[in-house]
């Protein structure tokens, strides 16, 4: 029973230890500033603040508020996660600012990340597999 009780109590603690952590984006924030855990802090470059998603695990969600999002560089996703526009494909845009740059909005190195409620435009592709990618995203 003793040891029952223990791993009783390990497993509920494990869900605290792995727990997802959310991000938040907006296109203004004069309070903007790291870690992005919150909407009052949130970071105004989409780009930062995946990368902080990303350097704190797998499992993480961004979550993008309404906007265009003019992008210098790509995405790129190398954990699991979730990129997330919160109202949708009519109200978040990603604009990949071709022909000033040339280059793709989201690149994923990892299998099925989810990325969803994005409008995409102005994006390089550079070969059948990245519009594949982009044609094959789901929205809510």
């Amino acid at each position: 029973m003793k040891h029952l009780i223990i791993a009783v109590i390990i497993a509920s603690l494990s869900g605290y230890c792995f727990a997802a952590t959310t991000y938040y984006v907006v296109t203004n924030n004069p309070d903007s500033h790291d870690p992005y855990t919150n909407w009052g802090i949130a970071g105004t470059n989409i780009i930062d603040v995946v990368n902080a998603a990303l350097t704190n695990g797998s499992g993480n969600t961004v979550l993008v508020s309404n906007g265009t999002y003019v992008l210098t560089n790509e995405i790129t996703i190398t954990n699991t996660m979730t990129l997330q526009g919160v109202h949708g494909r009519e109200y978040t845009f990603l604009n990949g600012n071709y022909p000033n740059t040339t280059n793709r909005c989201i690149s994923a190195i990892i299998n099925n990340p989810i990325i969803d409620g994005f409008t995409i435009s102005n994006a390089w592709a550079t070969n059948s597999l990245v519009l594949w990618f982009i044609n094959s995203l789901t929205y809510f």
